[in-house]
């Protein structure tokens, strides 16, 4: 076995014409799989409450990190990370879709105005303390834990989760903050995906920086279509793009904070490898199994990126 992907599994070929990205799988966290069945419906998936942050019983995160610090970082061009994944918490748009039920929301409601950008519901901002307590209660008990950066999507619900939950960053006005237009929800015929101005974001929220090279090509929000939904192959394109350019423009940071939006968290795991892992070595590969993380919680991926000629 080569010493390049020695102990990593589960590369994406075509990651990038570079590089490609391997998952190293970590006994402190569960699988976050759907299981699929005859008739394609999805059965109930492992979520751990927020008071656990996605750790298995009998586990610290203390523990994750000292196991974290001792993989080899330095290896000739092997580049470690771990992602902490946050999906935003409950929206208007996620409520209305409960309430009118999936195809009345897609046919109808999502292409509603009034969801322009959706803002969280009074339920996701408590959903949202409960993480902040959460994450509050963890730093104490694992100092060694430090966020290296934040990176958000545009989206306005993902900032507010991101500032209820990440509150202390946020008030660290020398924390680095970013935001991606790669990390949106999945683009097009949904309002509630379409978002503001690069010039407004910035006046509702100052502490973000919006202005990082690579991460916005325009000010107004020309990558939404009324009439048209981006395709799976086109989310996985800007999710390779986004991975690519945290690796590059943040070479020596390793623990990094996203929040963002269901399709692109999911997009990102299988990107990165993390999902064919935990079938492989969690359940085979008997059943059919989809990723879906769910509103409000927290993912930890630990994941490589390397030069693609092996």
């Amino acid at each position: 076995m080569n010493s390049e992907t020695d102990g990593l599994t589960s590369s994406v070929s075509n990651a990038s014409d570079n590089y490609q990205f391997k998952h190293i799988p970590m006994k402190y966290f569960p699988p976050f799989l759907k299981k699929i069945d005859e008739k394609g419906k999805t059965e109930k998936s492992i979520h751990l409450p927020f008071t656990q942050l996605n750790l298995l019983n009998g586990h610290t995160y203390g523990e994750f990190v000292q196991e974290f610090t001792q993989l080899p970082q330095s290896i000739a061009e092997r580049q470690i990370k771990t992602f902490y994944f946050v999906r935003h918490a409950q929206g208007i748009h996620n409520e209305a879709e409960s309430k009118f039920g999936t195809d009345h929301w897609e046919s109808v409601e999502a292409k509603s105005e009034q969801y322009f950008d959706a803002k969280l519901t009074d339920f996701g901002r408590n959903q949202t303390k409960l993480l902040f307590d959460s994450i509050t209660k963890m730093q104490q008990s694992t100092p060694t834990l430090k966020f290296d950066l934040l990176i958000v999507s545009p989206l306005t619900r993902a900032i507010q989760t991101a500032q209820i939950a990440f509150q202390p960053l946020f008030d660290n006005p020398t924390f680095p903050i970013y935001s991606h237009e790669m990390i949106r929800e999945t683009i097009g015929r949904h309002y509630c995906d379409k978002r503001r101005s690069i010039t407004e974001l910035k006046q509702l929220y100052p502490r973000v920086n919006f202005s990082e090279p690579g991460a916005f090509n325009s000010d107004s929000d020309i990558l939404w279509n009324a009439n048209e939904r981006e395709t799976q192959e086109q989310i996985q394109l800007r999710a390779i793009k986004f991975l690519n350019w945290c690796f590059d423009r943040f070479v020596d940071e390793k623990h990094i904070l996203v929040t963002a939006h269901c399709e692109i968290i999911s997009t990102c795991a299988r990107i990165l490898g993390a999902n064919d892992s935990m079938q492989e070595e969690i359940i085979g590969n008997k059943d059919k199994y989809e990723f879906k993380i769910a509103n409000c919680e927290f993912l930890p991926i630990v994941a490589v990126r390397y030069k693609n000629r092996l």
